[in-house]
């Protein structure tokens, strides 16, 4: 029994030993795994990327109250990112005690971040991943390079709020440190020589032959061109100079079903070529009601297809109604469509880059947020005006926003919630009692 007991000790002193040697092997060398979906609570590789490109410290300061749970999240939040091999200093202000550094910094609100690098500084509101990755691609950035936005002849607005408007893509931008200047040909005789990009958001009407001119002079300088088209090309002239000519009626994808979308008049781009813009993506571009175009030759112009539409589809040239087929005798040709066209060629200053769209939905308030519009988007811009270092920095955006449910699920949803439970429980309630009224 002695010798028993003794074994039985010596056991559990070892194995309490075994449990504190690991303790002490976790503490000093610490392994995490995340479960998470996309892996949300370690850095984003385009994250990495970019706090990899860095050339010198970073500096954060965390204005925060000595509130354990907050500090420790920020903390956690600050060393995911220094794993990534950036130089990241983290100092902590309590607004309550020292309020006259927190008005100097311009803080209003506890556990705002001010991140210093290169210089200068950023203030980033709630802690953050994507909130940091956002201020160190503006701090990396020398300078906050202009866009002209043409107006004058109903083109999308890039500081409307209505769902059709650019809105929130305008709101994108000015984040990534660029600044938006809305202006007409018509009360310009030339565009800013300064400006990092021009952007023609789908008008509605032509343009005169003299804003015309005006626009073509940029081109004929090197200037870069994002031009979204809808409906009808305008202006036509722009878009034969470039050899583009577009297919007519509206692109249908019968892939769209699988993005739980109940319309087939939304292109789906899922298969990328092999170009800087496309490098990051990881998911489809979904373009409502997209045209398709037919490159042709033109002189000194590389044409390169961004999108491209499903193997399923095609040009509808009929009403998007009832049950749709392709017609070959009216000009309806299969898929894969050119939705998005790259355009490249040798200026004076170097390659000019151009960027022609068949579709201005895919950047509205209402389908920014569909697939990775808002990734490709931003990437376009950063490919157009030079921005080679942000490329692969797309926005973090969660993915489960939405609930999307088939009407048979949403039948069954229904029925279960509201018809099958209420009778169950009723059904229940009345079992009780008649069990205790026969007792």
């Amino acid at each position: 029994m002695k010798l028993q007991r003794l074994r039985a000790l010596l056991f559990h002193a070892l194995l309490l030993a075994l449990v504190g040697l690991l303790g002490v092997i976790a503490t000093r060398h610490p392994w995490e795994v995340d479960l998470s979906r996309d892996g949300r609570n370690t850095p984003h590789p385009a994250t990495a990327k970019l706090l990899q490109q860095l050339d010198g410290p970073v500096t954060i300061t965390a204005y925060a109250p000595e509130h354990p749970v907050l500090r420790a999240g920020i903390g956690d939040l600050v060393e995911r990112l220094r794993r990534s091999g950036a130089t990241i200093e983290l100092g902590f202000v309590d607004p309550v005690r020292e309020p006259e550094a927190a008005r100097a910094a311009g803080v209003r609100r506890s556990g705002t971040l001010v991140v210093d690098y290169g210089g200068g500084s950023e203030r980033v509101d709630t802690p953050s991943e994507a909130g940091i990755a956002d201020a160190l691609a503006r701090l990396s950035r020398r300078g906050n390079p202009w866009i002209v936005v043409l107006t004058g002849h109903g083109e999308r607005a890039l500081t409307g709020t209505a769902p059709g408007d650019l809105g929130q893509f305008g709101q994108l931008l000015e984040q990534r440190g660029y600044r938006l200047l809305p202006l007409a040909l018509v009360d310009t005789p030339q565009l800013p020589d300064n400006a990092a990009l021009v952007i023609l958001a789908a008008p509605q009407t032509d343009p005169t032959p003299t804003e015309l001119e005006r626009l073509e002079r940029w081109l004929d300088e090197g200037g870069p061109l994002l031009w979204l088209t809808e409906g009808e090309v305008r202006p036509a002239l722009l878009a034969a100079r470039l050899g583009l000519q577009p297919l007519p009626g509206t692109v249908v994808d019968a892939a769209a079903a699988e993005q739980n979308l109940d319309t087939p008049g939304v292109a789906v781009s899922a298969r990328h070529p092999a170009h800087p813009v496309t490098q990051a993506l990881d998911g489809p571009v979904l373009l409502p009601g997209a045209l398709a175009w037919q490159l042709r030759e033109s002189s000194g112009w590389q044409a390169t297809p961004l999108l491209h539409s499903s193997p399923r589809s095609w040009n509808e040239t009929g009403e998007l109604t009832g049950a749709l087929r392709r017609t070959a005798e009216a000009g309806e040709r299969r898929g894969p469509l050119p939705l998005g066209v790259a355009l490249t060629r040798t200026a004076p200053a170097g390659e000019q880059r151009l960027a022609v769209l068949g579709d201005a939905d895919l950047f509205s308030t209402a389908a920014l947020g569909l697939g990775v519009n808002r990734s490709f988007g931003l990437a376009l811009v950063h490919w157009l005006t030079g921005e080679r270092r942000l490329l692969g920095v797309p926005p973090r955006q969660a993915r489960d926003l939405r609930l999307d449910w088939s009407a048979k699920a949403a039948a069954l949803a229904v029925a279960l919630l509201l018809l099958a439970l209420p009778a169950v429980l009723l059904g229940a309630g009345l079992w009780v009692r008649w069990r205790r009224r026969r007792g």
